[in-house]
Order: structure tokens, then sequence, then C-alpha cells
């Protein structure tokens, strides 16, 4: 081994700098091997099989699918998270308006009622829940008004998706799988995302969420001190 560097076949100890994105990394990919790959394995092995699967088969099945989907959302939002650098909180309508512009459908409506900062880790939820609601409404409905509308209250934060478009198209509404793992994703910050129709021809979309979040709290004494 020559003094200049690691000997061939071993790894060089990675920056200081480089540390935490590779912790970030690391436990990421334990995350994807524990809770999603297995999972998907179980199944594929059933399903390739070639035997004849009961009814109790089809359900385990079904539910190992449905938690590789809550982990791979859960595992990307931590890995998200830990990433987030503690900037000072963004106004929720200028997150809303920035989603908003990004879409640029004619057929959509803003309003606002009240602004509030909105925590830095949920940010890109908001947007993401923007974006991807009012691309369901153009993709799975033929609306003529999509109404995007931001209620900001004491501790928690409404963004309406509203679209009148549901009859026309024949179809259901839905909750979609963007949205489902946008919902798990929602889920880890004591939020929620609602879909349902409002009457025959409509079909509204509703992310809820808490204005405060530990990182917040953290974020706050911080900047106190």
């Amino acid at each position: 081994m020559s003094a200049e560097g690691p000997g061939e076949g071993v790894l060089p100890v990675p920056d200081e700098a480089y540390a935490p994105a590779m912790a970030v990394q690391i436990g990421l990919a334990r995350r994807l091997h524990d809770g999603v790959l297995q999972r998907l394995t179980s199944v594929a092995a059933a399903l390739g099989s070639g035997a004849p699967l009961s009814a109790a088969d089809r359900g385990r099945c079904l539910s190992e699918l449905e938690a590789a989907i809550t982990g791979l959302a859960s595992a990307i939002g931590e890995a998200l998270d830990e990433t987030v650098v503690d900037h000072p909180p963004r106004s929720v309508a200028a997150t809303v308006r920035e989603a908003y512009a990004y879409c640029d459908d004619a057929r959509a409506e803003l309003r606002c009622e009240g602004d509030a900062d909105l925590a830095p880790e949920l940010t890109r939820l908001v947007r993401d829940f923007v974006v991807e609601a009012m691309r369901n409404a153009g993709n799975h409905a033929c609306p003529t008004t999509i109404a995007l509308s931001v209620q900001a209250l004491k501790t928690s934060v409404r963004v309406d998706v509203h679209n009148d478009g549901v009859a026309a198209r024949g179809a259901s509404g839905g909750t979609h799988l963007g949205l489902r793992l946008l919902d798990a994703d929602a889920a880890q910050f004591s939020g929620t995302i609602d879909a349902r129709p409002v009457g025959p021809d409509e079909w509204r979309t509703t992310l809820t969420l808490p204005l405060e979040t530990p990182r917040a709290r953290r974020f706050a004494r911080d900047r106190e001190r």
C-alpha cells in the first residue's frame, strides 16, 4: 500500500462533510430492504409459483403490497425530512401559488383565506399535494373549473382542490396511488388527505396539516437562543 492512499479493496474513510448524507443513504437503503424489497419478493414468489392462490392467499398478497407501498412512502418521506435544512418557515400561500403556477391550468382558480408560516418539512408535501390533486382532476375528470383554496387556521392549514367534471367523464373520482402515497406521508405529521364526492358531479380532495411539527419547534427554540 502506498503512502498516498488506501490499498486495493480498502474503502477510504468518508470525508466528514459527506458523513451525514451517507448516513441518510444507508438508512434509506436499510428501510427499503426491510420494509419494501422483502415484501415484494414474497409477493413475486407467490405469484410466480404457478400454483393457484386461495382467497386468503390473495388477501395476504394484497396486504403485503399495501404494506410495501406504505413502507416506500415512509422511507422516502423520512429520508427527505432528514435532509431538510433548517431554513425559516415559508408562507403556505406562497407554496401553494408556486405549485398552482407550475400546473399552469387555465381552468384553475386560486383563493387564499389568510396565511401562515409553514414548517420547512411540510413545504414539499403541500406542493406535491397541489400538483397531484390538480393533475388527477385534469386526467380523471372533465372539469370546467378546478377550484384551489387555502384556509389558514390557528393551528392548522387546509388545502382544497375541487373540480366539477366527475359526471362528465363518468369517473368515480377515487383516491389514486399518488394521493395514497402522499396520505401516508401526511400521516407522519399528523395530517390527513380526504377525497370525496360533493354532490353528483363534483369531487373534492383536501389536505389538512398542523402548522407546527417537532422539527419546526426545535428550529424556533434555536432561533430564540
